[in-house]
């Protein structure tokens, strides 16, 4: 038992140098303090634009089509009692939007690469998700047209704040600290 304690932290430490040479590549501790600090940033930043977009879309702009259909929705009381969930995704895909975003980047200009992502993001996770909502509830069309288009004006703005923080916060950092696509 005393050993399996143990090896835990150092099973991790081991993994983090690993990562560390390869996406590092040797650079100093202050680069990963560094970084994780702007990760974090980037992470509530988007966190909190995924809030009020949602808020947005589907607290506002969608209410009405959602009123029409409440046999498909939680009641108000019931969805408060679940919004933690609601907190915990979004939280989730900010997380992974830096992740996946940082290990992508390329040598181009930052707002194109933002709407690509965007546009990318949206394609693996909007769309797909609306269209089998579409499949297996009576959703009217409209209404599911009205979420994928806002759905695609809201991912595709995450991707430019992604992009635009990403792009504000390596120019100060040297290029041996940057993580490529190459890393």
């Amino acid at each position: 038992m005393a050993t399996e304690i143990v090896a835990a932290p150092v099973a991790c430490f081991r993994l983090r140098n690993a990562v560390d040479e390869v996406v590092w590549r040797g650079s100093s501790e202050d680069s990963w303090r560094v970084y994780m600090k702007r990760f974090v940033l980037r992470w509530a930043v988007l966190f909190i634009a995924a809030n009020v977009f949602g808020f947005v879309v589907h607290g506002l702009l969608l209410q009405g089509d959602y009123a029409a259909t409440p046999q498909l929705l939680r009641t108000q009381e019931d969805a408060n009692r679940h919004f933690v969930y609601m907190l915990i995704g979004f939280a989730c895909s900010s997380a992974a939007l830096v992740w996946i975003y940082d290990r992508g980047i390329q040598s181009r200009p930052w707002l194109g690469q933002g709407l690509r992502f965007g546009f990318a993001v949206w394609m693996l996770t909007s769309l797909p998700w609306f269209l089998t909502y579409y499949a297996v509830q009576p959703w009217p069309g409209a209404v599911v047209a009205k979420q994928i288009s806002f759905e695609l004006v809201t991912v595709l703005l995450m991707g430019i704040i992604n992009a635009g923080l990403h792009r504000s916060q390596t120019s100060e950092v040297p290029e041996t600290s940057r993580v490529t696509a190459e890393a």
